[in-house]
């Protein structure tokens, strides 16, 4: 039995000892209950864990022991001839003593066991009213506990996890006595500075584990303190947002799962949207400000879930087009009007975020590339589709499935012949059949936006996408029949572009594994043999330029 089992346990005991103290009858289980056999596999469990040291010898135990120990084999005939002899005993033996006798031997067993003492001091002093001062005993607990990071040393199997068991127990008996508020004030402290030690802890995610044991106690205290609904919503909330660990887990869904009304949706919503501040705010090391970004979208994320609860769906897309510019969150707009089929709009987006994260964070741009290519799948614009092809296969990834890709796209736009010969000529000599032909632009100084008028803010406008300056030219041969999207050519920059351009490389290694693939031994031993000659033909400095 655990350490959280001994606890109820001995609250179980001594509510029974002052019920009988009281002369209050004390209810006794039948042998045929239920709740017995739950109690055998636990005692055949505690027996397991002790280990075979245990049995050895079973004759001198049986001097110590009168209650006979269960075995697996007759464990239901053991409990019946044990327990039931031995309890109908102790209650004989209780029910004779008088008041005073009673009284002595609780006082007795509150001196032998501390968990005995404690937990009638916390009865009486909750009793006189002075849960103040339990309270306060809490915070200093949780301080205490959550001053250290927990950490463990896999090496040596050393460690030290911090022990929330007390504070778990304080928030038990609190709420069990009729304390929430308390509980709820004492949860957002341990809630916080719990965060803060997971995060700082070294160890087997321990520390997490042991911390969100404690957290179902606070959220159930939530359920049952006199805060709104749209209060309760907000302290679980606010706990999944500050939670970047992942240990509050189904803790908090008691108050999600709880019935809400619109009204409380829509009051959650206005709050979280109010804290939200107007504008890019602060940036970080190359414009980009990824934690700040991170946790406004969170926020985000909650304020949409809370106007769709709220019925007020018709605000949605105003929210992520404004987030959009904010936190580059591009890729959510454009799902949302993907969803809602304005694939007009979709198209529009998708190019305005391509062009403000081609640079920064090609990422996202290579995200929003992919949605365009699935929006020229529903319109069966086949020579768009292949150009994606394209790209993935001469930019980013040439590999005997990028190549299939390429065919097989170029095949639905009726063009496979050329396509496939200018593939196979790349993988050959490197030389792709469209280019950049200059290095990339610097970038323009950010002009100084203008205030926005006073009054409701309309919903943002998306800018149109730029347009290819003459040192984004794309150099494309004549013999190349699929187009190159204006889109796209951000995404063909990479870095170096002049050493690239000067220096193509073939994939000998790519057309190996084609050949190889396809079973064709004779070309296999010609693409071989090409990679080795390559190799010892290679100069020094082309050489280096390869690696």
């Amino acid at each position: 039995m655990g350490a959280s089992g001994c606890k109820h346990a001995v609250a179980v005991v001594a509510e029974c000892l002052q019920a009988v103290a009281d002369g209050r009858n004390v209810s006794v289980a039948s042998e045929d209950d239920p709740r017995w056999d739950e109690l055998d596999s636990e005692l055949v469990d505690d027996e397991d864990e002790l280990g075979d040291w245990e049995n050895e010898d079973e004759d001198e135990d049986e001097e110590f022991y009168p209650v006979p120990k269960p075995r697996r084999s007759r464990k239901t005939t053991a409990r019946k001839a044990g327990a039931g002899e031995w309890d109908g005993k102790i209650e004989t033996h209780i029910r004779a003593r008088s008041q005073g006798e009673l009284a002595d031997l609780v006082w007795s067993l509150t001196r032998r066991f501390p968990e005995v003492y404690q937990e009638f001091r916390e009865r009486i002093a909750l009793q006189e009213g002075k849960a103040d001062e339990l309270v306060a005993e809490a915070r200093r607990e949780i301080r205490d506990v959550t001053s250290e990071p927990g950490w463990r040393n896999r090496w040596s199997d050393e460690g030290s996890i911090p022990d929330y068991s007390r504070i778990k127990h304080r928030f038990e008996r609190l709420l069990e006595l009729g304390h929430a508020e308390e509980v709820v004030a004492l949860g957002r402290e341990f809630i916080k500075l719990g965060l803060q030690q997971v995060g700082m802890s070294n160890d087997e995610d321990e520390t997490g584990e042991a911390f969100g044991e404690c957290l179902p106690v606070v959220f159930q205290a939530v359920m049952r303190s006199s805060l709104s609904t749209p209060e309760r919503l907000l302290f679980a909330i606010d706990a999944e947002l500050a939670d970047d660990y992942d240990v509050i887990g189904d803790a908090s869904d008691v108050v999600f799962d709880a019935p809400a009304k619109p009204e409380d949706w829509s009051a959650v919503a206005d709050e979280l949207a109010s804290r939200l501040k107007p504008g890019p705010g602060r940036v970080g090391a190359g414009g980009v400000d990824f934690s700040r970004d991170y946790q406004r979208d969170s926020v985000t994320y909650w304020i949409a879930k809370a106007l769709e609860d709220a019925g007020r769906n018709d605000e949605l897309r105003s929210l992520y087009e404004s987030e959009a510019r904010t936190t580059k969150s591009y890729e959510r707009l454009v799902d949302f009007l993907m969803e809602k089929e304005q694939y007009d709009e979709a198209e529009r987006w998708a190019r305005e975020g391509i062009a403000a994260t081609s640079e920064k964070l090609p990422g996202i741009a290579a995200s929003l590339a992919s949605r365009l290519c699935e929006l020229a799948k529903q319109r069966e614009h086949w020579d768009e589709v292949a150009a994606h092809a394209a790209q993935k296969f001469f930019a980013d990834h040439p590999g005997p499935t990028s190549f299939d890709d390429l065919v097989e796209a170029a095949r639905k736009a009726g063009v496979e012949e050329s396509v496939r010969a200018a593939a196979l000529h790349f993988l050959e000599t490197g030389v792709a059949p469209y280019r950049l032909v200059s290095p990339r632009r610097a970038p323009a100084k950010a002009s100084r936006a203008k205030p926005a008028p006073k009054g409701r803010a309309k919903a943002a406008k998306p800018a149109a996408a730029p347009e290819p300056g003459p040192l984004d030219r794309v150099k494309i041969d004549p013999a190349w029949p699929l187009p190159v999207p204006d889109y796209l050519v951000p995404l063909l920059r990479r870095p170096n572009d002049s050493y690239y351009a000067l220096t193509p490389l073939p994939h000998l290694d790519v057309l190996l594994l084609m050949v190889m693939r396809d079973k064709r031994p004779d070309e296999v031993l010609r693409w071989y043999d090409r990679m080795r000659a390559d190799s010892k033909s290679a100069s020094p400095s082309k050489q280096s330029r390869r690696k």
